[in-house]
């Protein structure tokens, strides 16, 4: 069975994208490919053995996808 990889995201400002207002020093924890725990560097304390990203002087949210767009370009790139 193949080990958990914990990676750790610190974020100067943190967007959570459920509406809630901005998270200063925020974090976001994901655990083999998958957001475990999003909050306040004292809500959300970087584990032990984590890989750390530090974005402290970014803004951190949840990107956004044009599935569309991405189909458009995959063309092209393929095409050339």
């Amino acid at each position: 069975m193949k080990a958990s990889r914990m990676k750790a995201i610190k974020a100067g400002l943190l967007i959570d994208g459920n509406g809630g207002e901005p998270i200063k020093n925020g974090v976001v924890l994901v655990e083999d490919g998958k957001i475990t725990k999003v909050g306040s560097a004292v809500q959300v304390p970087v584990p032990r053995g984590a890989e750390l990203l530090d974005a402290s002087a970014r803004t951190v949210m949840p990107g956004i996808f044009d599935g569309n767009m991405a189909k458009v370009t995959l063309a092209k790139v393929l095409a050339a």
